[in-house]
């Protein structure tokens, strides 16, 4: 009696925790986000502490819209020299320069760009900027003076990466210590991309991908932002199909996450097609949304 007593006890806990992990990755919308909310219980503090820890972040500015933009909003850099945000946009395709408060200080141009989807500061008034369509990574100077800049004059590389022309460049982030860069292949297949020289002009440039990430294990539906965070020497890679945004280690495996749907992180309403990511100086996260939204976020 005993033993059949407890058997039945065990059962009942294995059919209790089943049902809680039903229910849990239901609530979160996935398997994938019941699987990062778990992760989070069980790390530990000294792991959260020396890392960026989505988890942490809560909504400051919602849904604010960008004055002077009605459409298109792609990508966000920050310019930690400067201590301004920069979007960039396509369709007209510009850079456009923000206070910290998101208030437009000036735009510019950007001729002979075919879909501009992302920008990165490298520092020293350079950005990186990502055309979709032409699989191509521009440097772009940019000086008080600058109005506009052609493509045709700016120092760039395209990749050869497969891929429709929709589903070419979405993200791109620069590591200032290794002096490289990332960029992310939207999708068909997923892929991230390593670029080493460009940043610094050298005359070898090497393209590959970095063998210690495996993107797949993110189980991601698409890629659309990213960003390389210097203090911890992380990646966020933002998924607006997924409505994820996703921290990656040093080792290349997903250690926190930050879910863009309706009551995390104190969101009141889904963020409704998130296209780039950035961190400023005091550690507040950025995120842009299509058609033309900012989000600030801070760390609690």
């Amino acid at each position: 009696m005993f033993n059949t007593r407890r058997r039945y006890s065990r059962l009942l806990f294995v059919s209790v925790i089943g049902l809680f992990f039903v229910c849990l990755s239901h609530w979160v919308d996935s398997d994938d986000k019941a699987y990062y909310l778990w992760a989070n219980w069980f790390t530990s503090d000294a792991r959260k502490q020396s890392a960026i820890w989505l988890p942490n972040y809560r909504a400051d500015v919602q849904a604010a819209t960008i004055a002077g933009v009605d459409k298109n909003v792609s990508g966000i850099t920050y310019d930690y020299e400067r201590n301004t945000l920069w979007i960039v946009t396509n369709q007209p395709q510009e850079l456009i320069e923000l206070t910290m408060d998101f208030d437009p200080i000036r735009k510019i141009e950007l001729k002979n760009f075919k879909d501009t989807e992302a920008v990165a500061y490298i520092g020293n008034d350079t950005f990186v900027i990502a055309d979709e369509r032409e699989y191509s990574i521009v440097v772009a100077p940019i000086a008080a003076q600058t109005t506009a800049l052609d493509k045709n004059t700016l120092r760039h590389i395209t990749l050869n990466q497969g891929g429709s022309k929709n589903n070419g460049l979405e993200g791109i982030a620069f590591d200032a210590h290794g002096k490289l860069i990332y960029a992310v292949q939207e999708r068909d297949p997923l892929k991230l991309i390593l670029i080493s020289g460009l940043a610094e002009g050298k005359q070898g440039v090497s393209v590959g991908i970095p063998e210690h990430i495996d993107i797949d294990e993110f189980n991601l539906d698409d890629l659309s932002g990213l960003h390389f965070d210097s203090k911890t020497g992380h990646l966020l890679v933002l998924s607006h199909e997924a409505k994820l945004l996703v921290e990656v280690d040093d080792d290349g495996h997903p250690l926190s996450y930050f879910d863009l749907e309706s009551g995390f992180n104190g969101l009141l309403n889904d963020i409704p097609q998130a296209e780039g990511v950035t961190l400023d100086s005091k550690g507040n996260l950025y995120i842009v949304s299509e058609p033309n939204l900012i989000y600030r976020f801070v760390k609690k």
